[in-house]
């Protein structure tokens, strides 16, 4: 009698570890390129077997809610190869993420955004991140990683559905990096060191990129409840503060001056349902550091169309 049971909750384990990708293949025709011949496919599920495939660099992509990824890989008679992975992510935001922290190569219109090389294509949509790359930089293989592209590209379902913070920072055409963990940030970031920020997995943060240029990056951090901003807001201007050497404080905003006369500007913002805090570090003077807290405000301000 308890055989059914037994089958139902098997298959629902199966049916829950493969959520990010069901039976879906997104991958082009095995022939889509006359000449080229398909291997079968790869899946790379969980952490442990994402370091298998990776050499280094898996660690970033774990960063997000990674739920697996999929290589198909194609070669010609000729020795050429060219490669498709297909990375699934939790949510949209989480594939959005892996794409943003690389801004290198060119804008290409793939997608919910692309960027592309003389080698690589890369887009993201939905969940998923999509990279197709040459092995070989030649003339004659310079289309073919977009052509694969816009082939996945083609098979995807798109889902835009954001943190409504994101939502108005991308809404008002501002860089923005979307983070959820230390590595994410400092891949963003480079050299500049937060210190130890505590990230919700859930909910991360964003790294709005300088722009225009003498202006500093700003990390925003939104939470869920005030109490919460409020803690962290703390914690915060107590590291910034700490090797100071001077700083002054107000309700919402501080200004913390360092030994190289450089700035950073700490906020706290409300405004209907984003509960955030705006941290500009390293401004040249206290004006561009205003002005950057400012941009950001701006961009999170919720306006009727």
């Amino acid at each position: 009698m308890r055989r059914p049971l037994v089958v139902f909750v098997t298959l629902l384990i199966l049916v829950m570890s493969h959520t990010g990708w069901g039976r879906v293949d997104y991958f082009p025709q095995d022939d889509f390129i006359p000449g080229w011949k398909a291997y079968p496919t790869e899946e790379y599920r969980n952490a442990e077997e994402l370091y298998m495939y990776m050499n280094g660099g898996a660690e970033l992509y774990l960063e997000y809610r990674y739920a697996g990824l999929k290589v198909k890989e194609f070669a010609d008679d000729d020795g050429g190869s060219f490669t498709v992975e297909i990375y699934s992510y939790a949510e949209p935001w989480d594939a959005f993420g892996i794409f943003s922290v690389d801004t290198t190569g060119a804008p290409v219109d793939i997608g919910e955004g692309g960027r592309q090389s003389g080698v690589i294509t890369r887009f993201w949509k939905g969940n998923y991140y999509v990279r197709v790359f040459v092995w070989e930089s030649k003339p004659e293989y310079a289309g073919i990683p977009e052509t694969a592209a816009r082939e996945v590209e083609a098979k995807i379902t798109s889902s835009q559905e954001f943190p409504l913070y994101l939502t108005q920072c991308i809404k008002h055409n501002l860089p923005i990096a979307f983070i959820r963990g230390e590595i994410a940030l400092r891949q963003v970031a480079g050299n500049w060191n937060p210190g130890e920020i505590s990230f919700d997995r859930k909910e991360g943060g964003a790294w709005a990129l300088p722009e225009p240029p003498d202006q500093p990056g700003c990390l925003i951090l939104s939470y869920r409840s005030e109490e919460r901003m409020e803690r962290e807001y703390e914690n915060i201007w107590n590291r910034i503060t700490s090797n100071a050497t001077s700083y002054a404080q107000g309700k919402k905003r501080g200004f913390a001056y360092d030994s190289n006369e450089l700035v950073d500007g700490l906020e706290k913002y409300q405004d209907g349902v984003i509960s955030a805090i705006i941290w500009a570090p390293q401004a040249k003077d206290e004006t561009i550091c205003a002005e950057a807290i400012d941009r950001i405000k701006d961009a999170l301000s919720i306006k009727e169309d």
